[in-house]
């Protein structure tokens, strides 16, 4: 039978305690900053709305010029922590990755662009470009899983206090 996405509007307990993983991988991060941000926020929504099971902010410095080589590089290791949790508790990450990997693509073009790794064509203009492009942000997105999954099994009790939490 085909899978009926409205049928997936609430979750289970074991999918709530997935989120709270996933959601807590990101948020963990927040340890790396000096301080939490003011604008920092993680939740769960039982009731899923637009697929989006659950929430952490990712603040971005108010100022262009303070978006340092650092804060981006945490950026994009917060991105992926999430799918790092799942996959250290459950095995295989979810679905649920989907957005973070949108929010991830975003995010490297400008890390690329601004020399911080491989040469990245800022205004691709063949083909082949873009292909070199793409290869790139691959090559970046599974460094970055790499620096994840190593962070999140160091982490790992940190992401279950968080999680049960976020349960509660």
């Amino acid at each position: 039978s085909m899978l009926n996405l409205d049928e997936l509007s609430v979750l289970s307990d074991v999918g709530r305690n997935r989120i709270a993983i996933h959601e807590a991988g990101h948020a963990v991060c927040y340890g790396l900053c000096h301080g939490v941000p003011e604008d920092a926020y993680v939740y769960v929504d039982e009731n899923m709305h637009d697929m989006l099971a659950g929430k952490v902010s990712l603040p971005l410095p108010r100022d262009v010029a303070d978006l340092s080589r650092d804060h981006l590089h945490w950026a994009l290791l917060t991105t992926l922590a999430g799918e790092a949790a799942e996959e250290a508790f459950f095995g295989v990450p979810s679905l649920c990755s989907a957005g973070d990997m949108i929010q991830f693509n975003q995010l490297a073009p400008g890390f690329l662009a601004a020399g911080y790794g491989e040469v990245y064509l800022f205004q691709p203009e063949t083909e082949q470009d873009g292909t070199l492009n793409r290869a790139v942000i691959e090559r970046l997105r599974e460094k970055y899983r790499q620096l994840a999954r190593e962070f999140v099994l160091l982490n790992r009790s940190s992401i279950e206090k968080i999680a049960g939490i976020l349960q509660t």
